[in-house]
Formats: C-alpha cells, sequence, structure tokens
C-alpha cells in the first residue's frame, strides 16, 4: 500500500478531492504538520524506504529560478519545483 502525504498547503485547510480514485490503487492518506518531528520523522522513514514517492513538478536550472517562483506562486504547479546547480 502506498501511502498519499500532504506535507504543507498554500491553499488553506480544505482539499476536495474523489476518494473513489484512490482506493483501486490501493493509497492510504497521511498527513502532517511542519511542526511535529515524530510525524516528519516517519515521512522521511517512508522516502527512505522507497514506500512514498515525492511529486515533482519541474526541475529548473538556478538560472531560471524567475520561471520557477512565477509557477509557485500562481500555483500552477502539482508537486515540488527544485531548482539545481547550472553544472549538475
Amino acid at each position: 500500500m502506498r501511502p498519499l502525504v500532504n506535507t504543507a498547503q498554500l491553499g488553506g485547510e480544505q482539499v476536495t478531492f474523489n476518494l473513489r480514485e484512490l482506493f483501486p490503487r490501493g493509497i492510504s492518506i497521511l498527513g502532517t504538520r511542519g511542526s511535529t518531528r515524530p510525524a516528519q520523522e516517519d515521512v522521511l522513514r517512508l522516502l527512505a524506504d522507497g514506500r512514498i514517492d515525492p511529486v515533482i513538478h519541474s526541475v529548473l536550472p538556478l538560472s531560471e529560478a524567475a520561471a520557477g517562483h512565477r509557477m509557485f506562486k500562481a500555483q500552477a504547479h502539482v508537486g515540488r519545483i527544485i531548482l539545481t546547480p547550472e553544472h549538475a
């Protein structure tokens, strides 16, 4: 079973989604607040064990940080926007 982990939200407390889409995939839901140390450690362990995967929207070179910030500010992404060094 693969958990759906939500560690933070910018859009407020309420989220709407169709649970019927989770059931056939065997997905459980795990939530945490940024300030709960034990929950953060649980999430890190799940990542390390390969039991969950982060959702990555895009990987951009540092020179495109402004474009990444615009995506973030417009909430035009689902998942993380990652900036990498130019020579990575």
